[in-house]
């Protein structure tokens, strides 16, 4: 896969959004279009979301502030049904700093240290914080990529249940490890089933994909690469 594909693919995953509808009690009903890279409480505009929690079991109160919204709707919407039908309540949340403990774990697995993460000024923290809750990638702006990679952050979903482990890029003899070998690693698989669809970004995807070239086409702005796993 060349490097144009990869941003290429970069852009789509940026544009990509999810139709939600809010259901507050029986009869108030808010609809929005939300990124996919975004936070759902944090993507909203203010005058719609302040004052409202999500009032589902579906999802642990840090899954709902720390899962991006196109996770949180592959996990939960296996169907596709449009929109996505969110229950709230009044209450209040907020995933800023979730996004950003989430940076430094992905950027400490890519470079075994997290310092580039830390030492990032405030001003660029919050330009990026705001590109990502309106899913605008040209006001991004992001780290550089170091010349190799130490692992690959990966964080896979399986039964809303999130599993990271550190994944290398090659095997000892150099191949590309691919999607399968994270799937099916020695840590997890005994309660994986044997046949199984990966998701990212609502796209199945080729088990046999490069584990890196994924990463570098489809990671969400906190440098993980999440993948859904359902049953086939």
């Amino acid at each position: 896969v060349n490097q144009q594909a990869m941003e290429e693919a970069q852009e789509e995953v940026w544009l990509g959004r999810v139709p939600v509808c809010l259901e507050v009690g029986a009869q108030e009903r808010f609809y929005a279009l939300v990124p996919r890279v975004s936070y759902l409480w944090s993507s909203l505009p203010s005058a719609l979301c302040d004052g409202l929690a999500p009032d589902s079991s579906e999802f642990s109160e840090a899954q709902w502030k720390s899962w991006p919204v196109g996770v949180l709707f592959d996990v939960a919407n296996a169907k596709g049904t449009l929109p996505w039908r969110v229950k709230v309540k009044r209450g209040s949340t907020s995933s800023r700093s979730a996004y950003f403990h989430s940076l430094k774990q992905a950027v400490h697995l890519e470079r075994g240290t997290a310092r580039v993460a830390l030492l990032a000024p405030k001003v660029d923290q919050d330009r990026n914080w705001r590109a990502i809750q309106c899913g605008d990638q040209q006001l991004f702006q992001d780290l550089e990529a170091p010349p190799t990679l130490r692992h690959v952050p990966v964080r896979l979903i399986f039964e809303a249940k999130s599993y990271q482990f550190p994944h290398l890029a090659h095997d000892e003899e150099g191949s590309k490890k691919v999607i399968k070998d994270a799937v099916f690693s020695s840590k997890i698989k005994h309660f994986i089933p044997p046949a199984v669809t990966v998701i990212a970004h609502g796209i199945p995807l080729d088990l046999d994909l490069p584990l890196l070239d994924a990463w570098k086409a489809l990671r969400h702005p906190d440098h993980f690469l999440y993948l859904v796993i359902r049953p086939s």
